[in-house]
């Protein structure tokens, strides 16, 4: 059977199997939206802004991603990290700590049946290993956005997008 095209204002409006008075033969490769004029199918050109911003929101979700490979994903998991960190280090800082003014070292550090200044040292080499990962990934996620946003056309998205190199944990 014959794949046809119906054309209506100059785009391909749907395909049928078949003939018909108002269709005209096409390739399998033509699809609805694609454009016809002068006797030949053509694909619409590409809204390239549009792909642009899809791309740039993939540049983020991969970032989200090499992230979670160091912490838990999610916003207020983050903050509870930050509050952490600046708790050990307050923590290493201070020359008789109080263990109450620590809640989150105290909590933890109980939860995990270790002592508060063990865990505060724990909680300070994990953000030692972190900082210069996430300082990587955020270096990696701007220099993509910058360059899809002055990328000018798919094939260059494409080239970004496939040449990201993500940190890893060693």
């Amino acid at each position: 059977m014959t794949r046809s095209a119906i054309i209506k204002d100059g785009r391909v409006a749907n395909i049928i199997i078949g003939e018909t008075a108002q269709s005209i033969p096409c390739g399998a490769n033509v699809q609805i939206g694609w454009m016809y004029g002068n006797g030949s199918f053509t694909e619409p050109p590409v809204n390239l802004e549009n792909r642009k911003e899809q791309a740039i929101k993939r540049v983020d979700d991969l970032a989200e991603r090499a992230r979670s490979q160091y912490i838990t994903p999610g916003d207020g998991q983050a903050m509870v990290y930050l509050e952490k960190a600046d708790e050990a280090l307050a923590y290493q800082s201070a020359t008789n700590p109080v263990d109450a003014d620590y809640p989150f070292l105290l909590a933890e550090s109980a939860a995990l049946e270790i002592d508060i200044s063990e865990f505060a040292a724990l909680v300070i080499q994990n953000r030692n290993i972190w900082k210069p990962a996430a300082a990587e990934i955020e270096a990696t996620r701007a220099a993509a956005k910058a360059a899809i946003r002055s990328a000018p056309d798919q094939s260059a998205i494409d080239t970004i997008l496939n040449s990201l190199n993500w940190p890893t944990p060693q």
